[in-house]
């Protein structure tokens, strides 16, 4: 390549002689530019990274084709990390890379800019069946990506994709791969959140494990659900779409009991929870994510009217897979600093625990089909505690109006959230002028401001939830 070849007249034998140092030349090195012959030898410079930090020795995309999964370019991770700076170029080229991991594995991808280029890069993690794992698009500084800290569930070759946005044009970029196994533990301060704990000696010294139970697999059914005991807590896992945990827990006629899921070390999942029969059959109490925190749910204060096995499912709300906590928790209270909101208050004291129970002017009713009709009595500026207890139920309640400008609103009973619908008549079954009302702009509760009563007398209010929705809420009549 820099060399010639030549006669020498002298002797009469071939030899070589170098090319002058200004030929262009290849010397295959992709982190070399501008190759060019020097005494007889291919030489390049090497391609300027303008400071940017390099994990490991720096590799650069060759010029061959990656744009599938099947030309992915070895990415080596010999020394648990690496830079490649690859290239966008043309607009949208998708890159494909491969790197050998272990079950196990923290893996972190990030894309940089190199140098001047603005390329705007989303990322994605493949398994090694090919299926997406993770992917991510601006986590990173500016329009770069990131995947911090993905734990590796699977040992094998798997495959990250690279690709950049079409109005950011064409450029360079750093990919920076690491891949390492956390550290051991020495205490549970260096576990990553305080649900773990550090194991100090065994086969499992120095790793950081759950602080409590798991739920031991199959319990997908509620003939082989997990027992747990009030007072309890498991980890549990949704690992795909649809998926249903199952638990059984024995309880007490009269002793009321709370059941709650939350996040594992920070995990995101959207839950539901059912409280069943001992069959698993009859439904008892629900909630998705009304009563609990973030995307969790929470069936507060429920009662057994007998004392049994009741079995509890647990299920993914909106397809996201992931870690959870479960809790079983003893609902009895010995103060009203024990009770959830300024709606409730504690009918037990230290010596004998009671339950939180409504704290308002009128007291929850008991249902009664009879009511359905001639409604359940409701004073003037009294909140009234209801529930929606079943899918499709509806409550009416009865109140004496006299001509003149009301407001009626349903609202949360300690935070619960339920999408409400409100209509108003007369006592012979005529709809006032705008029922049945729905939502507020601010809220999922039925409002109803400055109705215009024409005339004095009984009129009917029923309450209903949207399509299968339950759950408990407050109604309120006053004058503005």
């Amino acid at each position: 390549m820099c060399v010639v070849g030549a006669c020498d007249g002298g002797t009469g034998q071939c030899t070589t002689l170098p090319r002058a140092d200004t030929v262009t030349c290849d010397d295959e090195d992709a982190c070399t530019e501008q190759d060019h012959c020097v005494s007889g030898v291919c030489a390049g410079a090497t391609i300027d990274v303008c400071g940017a930090t390099i994990a490991g020795a720096l590799v650069c995309e060759q010029p061959e084709e990656n744009g599938l999964i099947s030309e992915a370019v070895a990415v080596d991770l010999t020394t648990e990390q690496a830079t490649l700076l690859g290239f966008i170029d043309p607009v949208s080229e998708i890159d494909w890379f491969a790197v050998e991991l272990e079950a196990g594995h923290l893996l972190t991808v990030s894309t940089a800019a190199h140098c001047t280029s603005t390329l705007d890069t989303e990322l994605s993690l493949h398994r090694p069946d090919g299926s997406l794992a993770i992917t991510d698009d601006n986590s990173g500084e500016g329009f770069y990506s990131l995947l911090s800290e993905f734990e590796i569930d699977e040992s094998g070759q798997w495959f990250i994709k690279l690709t950049a946005f079409a109005d950011s044009g064409v450029g360079s970029y750093l990919l920076n791969v690491t891949a390492a196994f956390p550290p051991p533990c020495a205490s549970d301060n260096d576990c990553e959140c305080a649900q773990l704990t550090c194991v100090l000696d065994g086969v499992d010294a120095g790793e950081c494990v759950p602080a409590f139970d798991s739920e031991v697999e199959p319990n997908d059914t509620a003939q082989n659900a997990n027992r747990v005991a009030v007072g309890d807590e498991r980890l549990g896992e949704i690992g795909e779409a649809l998926e249903y945990d199952w638990f059984v827990v024995q309880l007490t006629a009269g002793q009321p009991v709370v059941f709650e899921t939350g996040d594992f070390c920070g995990g995101d999942v959207d839950l539901d929870i059912t409280l069943f029969d001992e069959l698993g059959l009859t439904q008892q109490a629900f909630d998705q994510n009304g009563v609990g925190v973030g995307g969790h749910a929470r069936i507060d204060g429920f009662t057994p009217e007998t004392t049994g096995d009741y079995r509890l499912r647990v299920g993914d709300e909106a397809s996201k897979l992931g870690s959870y906590v479960v809790r079983v928790l003893d609902g009895r209270c010995t103060e009203d600093a024990n009770c959830d909101c300024s709606d409730q208050q504690c009918d037990g004291d230290t010596n004998n625990p009671g339950a939180c129970v409504p704290a308002l002017t009128t007291a929850e009713i008991a249902d009664d089909d009879a009511q359905l009709l001639s409604g359940a009595p409701l004073g003037i500026d009294e909140r009234m505690h209801a529930v929606i207890d079943q899918s499709f139920d509806v409550d009416t309640f009865a109140i004496s109006l006299t001509a003149g400008t009301w407001d009626f609103d349903t609202l949360g009973y300690c935070g619960t959230e339920l999408d409400t619908t409100m209509e108003i008549m007369t006592a012979s079954g005529e709809q006032l002028d705008g029922s049945p009302f729905k939502d507020t702009t601010e809220s999922y509760f039925a409002s109803a401001h400055n109705v215009t009563i024409v005339e004095d007398g009984t009129y009917l209010i029923r309450i209903s939830a949207y399509s299968a929705s339950v759950g408990d809420y407050l109604l309120w009549v006053r004058q503005p």
